[in-house]
């Protein structure tokens, strides 16, 4: 008997070969970010910081970061056969756990990609979890489940490395696990728009 995989859901991972270089100068951008911007947000974050969404796209110290994230997500476009598509981060921000702090399940899906990186994350951070687009609670088969496998579990556990950049489709959540140490988890969040190239040259021309 053959079982065949109805659909996949691609999560693009990689790691930038100059992290090492400007860790500390992101590391340095995302604090000062913090210092500036002391009130968290608190919809999907539990007991760590947030930064309001729309601060960190602008900062030139990030940049080496964000053209990274974007060559990664039109890499993805190719090999999702969309039409010749260009893309560029709309928003993004920070999420900085603390102890025992956790980043509840979060979604960007108005826009075509989700970008996490990992700045600072010590040994023992608590893992990057993201949904099972295929999965129903309302399954009556749930009940009958005797352990999780690739075809059941409503989600799938990543440990984060520092310098690891995620990339995937913005419709599924995703959240970061508690820590299990005392230090501080990095962890910056792109939100990141495809659109048709023809449309991209228009805009760049007008």
């Amino acid at each position: 008997m053959n079982i065949i995989s109805a659909f996949t859901t691609p999560i693009w991972e990689s790691t930038h070969s100059d992290f090492s270089e400007h860790q500390q100068n992101f590391i340095d951008c995302v604090k000062t970010a913090e210092t500036n911007n002391p009130n968290p947000e608190q919809k999907f974050f539990h007991n760590g910081y947030q930064s309001p969404r729309n601060i960190l796209q602008h900062q030139e110290p990030l940049f080496p970061l964000f053209d990274y994230a974007i060559q990664t997500a039109e890499k993805a476009t190719i090999d999702l056969s969309f039409v010749p598509s260009r893309c560029f981060i709309s928003s993004a921000w920070v999420n900085i756990a603390k102890s025992k702090s956790a980043v509840l399940f979060n979604t960007t899906q108005r826009d075509t990609f989700t970008g996490l990186v990992f700045l600072k994350a010590p040994p023992e951070s608590g893992k990057l979890f993201i949904s099972n687009p295929g999965t129903n609670t309302s399954w009556q088969g749930n009940a009958l489940i005797e352990y999780k496998n690739k075809f059941n579990s409503e989600k799938m556990h990543i440990q984060p490395a520092e310098g690891q950049l995620f990339v995937f489709p913005s419709y599924l959540s995703y959240g970061i696990e508690p820590n299990n140490h005392d230090e501080e988890t990095i962890c910056v969040v792109m939100s990141i728009i495809a659109i048709p190239e023809e449309a991209w040259n228009e805009q760049q021309n007008s």
